[in-house]
């Protein structure tokens, strides 16, 4: 019986690693690695609280516009920093004045589309799913054993 159960441990723990990767590898081939360099200006700089369930932070997002191709584009919101501490995201505004120049990254698909990261930030979405991963495993592996193990007999 326990070399059964190291046998299902190992085949869990192998099929996770492989499924942890998979995902971080279909997340990775759904975005360009390579995004266009646009020259943006920002219009608007704000700061917001942001919440994720924890304590708020707070981010510092700009309004922009830039070219791709000849045709003009604007992007809202986009996040440029964010600090659990509101005077220092007061203080990087500083350096967001409207009119600011600088390179964003326009996705090459979808040209509304737009990040300060040369790969649209690709990796945070990747890493996201590979962590993922083991609770969807673990889950499906109860599933199985549930199917797989006989139930209590009638009149017992």
């Amino acid at each position: 019986m326990q070399k059964r159960a190291l046998k299902y441990t190992l085949f869990t723990f192998v099929l996770t690693l492989v499924m942890m990767l998979a995902a971080a590898g279909l997340v990775l081939s759904r975005v360009p690695a390579k995004w266009i360099t646009v020259d943006a200006r920002v219009t608007a700089a704000f700061i917001e609280p942001r919440s994720d369930g924890g304590p708020p932070d707070w981010a510092l997002l700009v309004d922009l516009e830039y070219r791709v191709d000849g045709l003009a584009y604007n992007a809202e919101k986009l996040r440029v920093y964010t600090n659990d501490e509101r005077e220092k995201v007061a203080a990087e505004r500083e350096n967001w004045p409207a009119g600011k120049r600088f390179t964003a990254y326009s996705n090459p698909d979808h040209h509304e589309s737009v990040s300060l990261y040369e790969d649209g930030g690709r990796q945070g979405p990747a890493v996201a799913a590979a962590l993922l991963t083991p609770a969807f495993v673990i889950l499906l592996m109860i599933f199985v054993y549930r199917l797989r193990t006989p139930g209590p007999k009638a009149g017992h």
